[in-house]
């Protein structure tokens, strides 16, 4: 594999399953390498490429990844925790039971990302494109999603309680059976969303777009529906009570 790093980086050939904890790879190659099992906790791998590589079971914990070109990478149950992934590229990676918690995302590109079971919770993703991303079944709780592009985005059965999703682009997502209690989708664009079976009590939709949006058996319980645009919504069957409305 040829490995090309800047001057006095670390040789990183035959890395798998070896410790690189707090090594400096700032601006390495690492497309296509493997990295299973590898321990690159606190490791600096800033504006590297990482493209196509296979990080399974890695420790990237606390580690710097600012930039990072990770696409189609595949980090399966790989722990992530309180890593930085600041503007990184993680278009079409694998992110299957990813542990994601306390890290640092915003402005992330996670384009059709497959990310079921990973756990977001605290994760900082203000900003992040997750379109078309199947994040079926996440941990997300306390996340803060403001601004993220979630279109098309399926969400299923996730855990999204207190999580913070104001301003966001939530058209044509799928949060059936999701746990939004307590959540702030506050101007939120959730035209066309399917909302079925979802519970949102206690949730501030103000100002949210819930045009076309699917609430069929949504529990609505003291949430707040101030201001929100209810043109076409299917509230059949939803729980209203001490819903704030209008």
């Amino acid at each position: 594999m040829g490995i090309k790093n800047e001057p006095g980086v670390t040789d990183i050939s035959n890395l798998e399953r070896e410790s690189y904890e707090h090594a400096q790879l700032k601006n390495a190659d690492l497309k296509e390498a493997d990295l299973s099992g590898t321990n690159l906790q606190h490791a600096n791998l800033q504006g590297a490429c990482l493209r196509d590589a296979n990080l399974e079971a890695a420790n990237i914990s606390e580690a710097k990844l600012l930039n990072t070109d990770m696409e189609n990478a595949n980090l399966v149950g790989a722990d992530l925790t309180n890593a930085d992934f600041s503007s990184a590229d993680m278009n079409r990676a694998n992110l299957k039971d990813t542990i994601f918690r306390g890290a640092e995302l915003p402005d992330t590109t996670l384009k059709e990302a497959r990310t079921r079971r990973a756990d977001f919770s605290y994760a900082n993703l203000h900003g992040a494109d997750l379109s078309g991303a199947d994040m079926k079944e996440i941990e997300g709780r306390r996340a803060n999603m403001a601004f993220a592009k979630l279109k098309n985005t399926n969400l299923e059965d996730a855990n999204l309680e207190d999580v913070n999703l104001s301003y966001a682009d939530c058209r044509n997502a799928n949060f059936k059976n999701a746990n939004l209690e307590n959540a702030e989708p506050i101007e939120a664009d959730l035209s066309s969303a399917n909302l079925e079976q979802t519970n949102l009590k206690n949730a501030n939709l103000k100002n949210a777009d819930l045009t076309n949006a699917n609430l069929e058996g949504a529990n609505l319980e003291g949430a707040n529906l101030k201001g929100a645009i209810l043109d076409g919504t299917n509230l059949k069957n939803a729980n209203m009570k001490n819903t704030m409305v209008d």
